[in-house]
């Protein structure tokens, strides 16, 4: 939840300033942020799903993800042609990190399954 909302702030900062230092202080936060996702993504597959299905399920989450970022560059693209601005854009994208955080705070903990051998 913090590296979505770190992202959030971050985009939010640098969308809504006037100021360039500010401009490099949201995307500086952002790119923390954003690095976060790297490690993290790999630890909540694996302390979700385990590891002896983490090889299947990273795959199909890498391949959306794959998806979802290619298909992101030309959405952006066709609505700055829309409307002349990425402003849209830029708050769809905050907006939807800030979607993420809600959603990952209703997602249980992960519990050890029981196991048949004591």
């Amino acid at each position: 939840m913090g590296q979505f909302l770190t992202l959030t702030l971050g985009l939010t900062i640098a969308v809504m300033s006037t100021q360039l230092r500010f401009v490099y202080a949201g995307f500086f936060l952002y790119s923390i942020g954003l690095g976060e996702s790297f490690v993290l993504r790999e630890v909540v597959w694996a302390n979700y799903f385990g590891r002896l299905s983490l090889g299947t399920v990273r795959g199909m989450g890498m391949f959306l993800t794959q998806i979802f970022s290619a298909s992101g560059a030309p959405f952006f693209g066709f609505l700055f042609d829309a409307t002349g601005s990425y402003f849209i854009s830029f708050t769809l994208f905050a907006g939807a990190f800030l979607l993420s955080a809600v959603l990952i705070m209703l997602v249980p903990p992960p519990k050890k399954p029981v196991s048949a051998n004591p």
